[in-house]
């Protein structure tokens, strides 16, 4: 009893002390030093268990990332009131890396690969808006029209069309 308390009062004494890495468990100096092999045990092993969580959770992110597409996909096709917007990060995942837009001045359709964009990926795709009008409509060009998120971009599915390769759109 006697032991541990002045255990308590020398440690209470430090303040700003790390007491595992300066002191021993009764607070005194210690003169062994740090035990680098279980240090390293550690962090091994709290890194596996960082990524088996990790892993555990990319499952059910990417499912989470397609039925979010998939639902904003259905709302554009449908000329619904946007009320929300996927990140381009959650379009990566999902694996629709081309986000379609159309002109409404011209009708001219295109598509930009977001996996080449230097945007942040926590952005909505709604940031791309301003930067997606259209050339052949300045300077009076009017924003573009988000038509929809897609796996393949608009010359992949004419070729495939066009060529009979179904291995293209899918």
């Amino acid at each position: 009893m006697r032991r541990s308390l002045e255990c308590a009062m020398i440690t209470s004494r430090l303040p700003g002390t790390i007491p595992h890495l300066l002191l021993d468990a009764c607070g005194k100096a210690s003169g062994m030093g740090f035990n680098k092999r279980k240090m390293e045990d550690r962090r091994r092993k709290a890194a596996e268990q960082e990524t088996a969580a990790r892993r555990a959770l990319g499952r059910q992110i990417i499912e989470d990332s397609v039925k979010l597409v998939e639902a904003w996909n259905a709302r554009q096709a449908a000329h619904m009131a946007m009320l929300f917007s996927p990140t381009i990060e959650a379009a990566i995942t999902a694996g629709y890396w081309f986000l379609r837009a159309r002109c409404p001045a011209c009708r001219t359709t295109g598509d930009v690969d977001l996996r080449r964009l230097d945007w942040h990926r926590g952005a909505a795709v709604t940031a791309l808006i301003p930067a997606l009008s259209c050339r052949s409509c300045r300077p009076n060009a009017p924003f573009a029209e988000l038509v929809c998120l897609s796996k393949a971009s608009v010359a992949e599915e004419y070729y495939a069309e066009r060529s009979g390769n179904q291995w293209l759109s899918e």
